[in-house]
């Protein structure tokens, strides 16, 4: 699917210039302790990663630095900071939650790190949410910048993500997915305990078999970044699901966008958490296209689960309409 590495071959098909700088553990070691420290202040920066000569060299002469996450922003920014004062530079960034990750609770609450981020926000082009919730509160918190904040919802590639009508009643079992760290992984099991009668498939790298799993889960080590599994084998169990559940934690970042619309575009239903950050409360319409649940308890899921698990007209319904 396309939209995996950011569209990555699309720009490669573009420009002959097109120079990628990945991050790397222990590239430059005399960095390791300074990173220690700032992330004990929760600050994503990791200039031991990625700071080395040649890197700086081709940041140094880049017209246009596009970081794939704000973390690498961050770490890069006052380097880029010098350069720009010798020569126009574009400096852009996709936004995922880094706001929440290192304030917490209470976004430009802690002066010091305010410091690092306001450096950050005056020295980048644009930060490109993909979260319309979140792009939404943080320009209230930082409206000063907000000419730099960018709303582009992530997108599928639905010329992948696209299957013939399947009827819900030919499918079968409940499928989970993802590692992203603001999943509930612990309460995704008890809700799957709550089931025994209905089959489960988790396709994460988050959970091991010693943890004592019910009988009625399937654990599939999967990892799109690590091609453990293809998109394609990603692709059949979407398919074959009855429907797909995604218990994910109540924070700004949303968890679980690109899994529910490769869900919705392969024609199987979704039940996400309903929390404060999920993306776009103006066109995903619980009970219409999607099903929100509002009280995030292992029992008010298996309720839910249970009751559309056998409504097929229903599914059928919402299937359609995602």
């Amino acid at each position: 699917a396309k939209e995996f590495y950011y569209s990555l071959e699309y720009f490669q098909e573009k420009s002959q210039n097109l120079k990628v700088i990945e991050d790397q553990d222990m590239l430059n070691k005399k960095y390791l302790l300074v990173d220690r420290l700032l992330q004990k202040l929760n600050l994503p920066i990791n200039l031991s990663k990625i700071i080395n000569k040649k890197n700086l060299q081709i940041l140094k002469n880049a017209d246009i630095i596009f970081s794939t996450n704000p973390g690498l922003a961050i770490t890069l920014y006052p380097f880029i900071k010098i350069f720009k004062k010798h020569r126009k530079i574009q400096f852009l960034t996709i936004n995922s939650g880094i706001f929440t990750n290192i304030f917490n609770s209470n976004v430009r609450s802690n002066k010091l790190k305010n410091i690092i981020v306001e450096g950050f926000l005056k020295t980048i082009d644009g930060v490109i949410f993909t979260s319309k919730t979140e792009y939404e509160i943080i320009s209230s918190i930082y409206p000063e910048y907000k000419s730099k904040f960018i709303n582009q919802i992530f997108s599928i590639d639905t010329n992948f993500w696209t299957t013939e009508k399947i009827s819900s009643q030919e499918k079968e079992g409940v499928l989970f997915i993802g590692n992203n760290q603001n999943r509930d992984f612990s309460l995704a099991i008890e809700i799957a305990a709550l089931l025994p009668n209905i089959n489960f498939k988790f396709v994460t790298t988050k959970i091991n078999n010693s943890e004592h799993l019910p009988k009625n889960i399937k654990l599939i080590k999967g990892d799109w970044n690590q091609n453990i599994l293809s998109d394609s084998d990603i692709k059949d169990m979407y398919e074959t699901s009855r429907i797909v559940f995604l218990p994910v934690e109540d924070t700004l970042v949303a968890s679980g966008q690109s899994v529910a619309m490769q869900s919705m575009s392969m024609g199987t239903p979704v039940i996400i958490s309903k929390t404060m950050g999920f993306w776009d409360y103006e066109n995903f319409i619980n009970d219409e296209n999607i099903f929100l649940i509002e009280t995030n308890t292992a029992q008010n899921w298996a309720d839910k689960i249970n009751d559309l698990y056998g409504d097929y007209d229903l599914l059928n319904k919402i299937a359609h309409n995602g």
